[in-house]
């Protein structure tokens, strides 16, 4: 990693950047490797010599676990220099396992002239118990700033989740906002409900009035949504854009008896959109 980011002449700044913590679901599979006469057997949970430790005092019991998920950690510097600089066999690593990783690779690139000054996951359960362990005082009553002291140089790590799971939690909870019987919530901005119900009637009038939608990339997989649809990024984020505010512009005139909740819609939406995010 570090001769990559000399390679590709990358700047003192470019050495500051992230920790980005990622799992991904794999078939699970037994291989031989060969090396001279050694032969191993690759294909079992192996994040740490202390979390083999942990699964044998969790389960009582002295034997190796094959591997359904494959971790990844990935440092991304300021300037953009991205690098996948570690790969792990795991069975959906939890928080303590977590926890160390992030120290010791905190403490191995920052050997090598890396900085890192966030940490940023997903919202899965064990990302969750990570952002505990790690700030076990944190308030969400008074959440100012989600960051941590480094252990190595006591400067400040911030916490970060991924943009594209905040958008999806987003959309979720506007999916379960309405007024009908099936809904968990009913939201408010300014006053004004939010409801899924108004972002489908303008999905509804837009295909039915004009013979090329004004929002194009909305379907009925935008609105009718399985539990697997609902991880799939871009539905959430076509439903959060500035083509759904314009849809909501152009259809404002045909709302029911007033344009009140329009106006939260398109504030809501115009902050999404004036951040400029990437995804």
């Amino acid at each position: 990693m570090a001769n990559e980011a000399k390679l590709k002449n990358i700047p003192p700044e470019g050495y500051e950047g992230g920790l980005i913590i990622d799992e991904m679901s794999i078939q699970q599979d037994l291989q031989l490797k060969k090396d001279k006469w050694k032969i191993e057997l690759i294909g079992f949970t192996e994040l740490s010599p202390e979390s083999v430790v942990f699964d044998k005092l969790k389960s009582n019991k002295n034997e190796r676990i094959l591997a359904s998920h494959a971790l990844q950690l990935v440092f991304l510097g300021s300037t953009g220099f991205r690098f996948p600089f570690a790969h792990f066999p795991a069975s959906t690593a939890s928080g303590h396992e977590l926890y160390l990783l992030v120290w010791q690779s905190v403490n191995r690139l920052m050997n090598f002239g890396f900085k890192i000054m966030f940490v940023s996951t997903d919202g899965a359960q064990t990302n969750r118990d990570l952002f505990k362990l790690l700030m076990p005082e944190f308030s969400s009553a008074k959440p100012v700033t989600c960051s941590f002291n480094n252990i190595y140089s006591n400067d400040k790590i911030s916490f970060i989740m991924d943009v594209s799971h905040v958008i999806k939690k987003i959309r979720n909870n506007i999916l379960k906002s309405g007024s009908e019987s099936q809904c968990k919530r009913h939201m408010k901005f300014e006053g004004n409900f939010i409801e899924w119900n108004h972002f489908k009637t303008a999905y509804s009038w837009d295909i039915s009035t004009h013979p090329f939608p004004v929002h194009h990339k909305l379907s009925q997989d935008h609105f009718y949504l399985t539990s697997e649809a609902k991880m799939r990024n871009h539905l959430a984020e076509d439903v959060l854009n500035a083509d759904m505010y314009h849809l909501i512009g152009c259809h404002a005139n045909k709302l029911w008896e007033n344009q009140a909740y329009v106006k939260c819609y398109c504030q809501i939406i115009v902050k999404y959109k004036n951040s400029d995010s990437k995804f």
